[in-house]
């Protein structure tokens, strides 16, 4: 299990403990009218992501890693998983959870996504990254699709799903939208593959690296 250092945005205990508690909420999927909201099988298959031997990111996995579980079945022992987060005890839960789980080609790296280059995955190596359900809570989302695109190969595919705007407590009206995402990721160099429903409350899209 790979060690943890301190806070690397010198946030406030206090503040910590709200950061942790709004990840814990926002990355559960079940927290909509206490139902899945959604399903991460289906999607990974329907959008036809992930497959044996790929590399994968989950940028901002959350306290439950819901996605990297079904995408670690899918890349299988020869793939290899990394989670990402800027909380340390969040990102010590969600490792916790994939170890339970039997997945052991797992790397956790502690970054602050929103600082471009910070993130210790080699840049160019991901041939598939996930970015759920953490934009909303960013005030400059362009910084994360960007370290996002840094990360993956050419051609690599870039997974984002979010809230829509107003459709839970704590995703505001002006919440970012996928036409929005999409406008960020262009001069990035990611383009749209395809963009889609992810379930009641989310929308989705599939960006590619070109």
């Amino acid at each position: 299990m790979q060690p943890l250092s301190s806070n690397p945005t010198g946030l406030s205990e206090a503040l910590k403990r709200a950061a942790i508690a709004r990840s814990e909420a926002a990355h559960d999927i079940k927290v909509a009218g206490g139902e899945e909201t959604l399903d991460p099988a289906r999607i990974l298959m329907e959008q036809n992501l992930c497959s044996a031997g790929q590399t994968v990111a989950d940028l901002g996995v959350g306290t439950m890693p819901y996605f990297t579980l079904q995408a670690a079945k899918l890349v299988g022992k020869e793939g290899k998983i990394y989670i990402v987060d800027v909380q340390k005890q969040v990102l010590a839960a969600a490792l916790n959870q994939l170890y339970m789980a039997g997945v052991r080609n797992v790397t956790s790296v502690w970054s602050d996504l929103e600082k471009i280059g910070a993130t210790s995955i080699p840049p160019g190596t991901v041939d598939v990254a996930f970015i759920v359900n953490v934009l909303f809570q960013s005030k400059t989302p362009e910084l994360i699709i960007a370290e996002a695109g840094r990360l993956l190969k050419k051609e690599g595919k870039l997974l984002i799903i979010d809230y829509i705007g107003g459709t839970v407590s704590f995703a505001p009206k002006d919440s970012i939208s996928a036409e929005q995402v999409i406008e960020k990721a262009l001069p990035e160099g990611l383009a749209l593959e395809k963009k889609f429903s992810a379930g009641p409350h989310h929308w989705g899209v599939v960006l590619i690296k070109n």
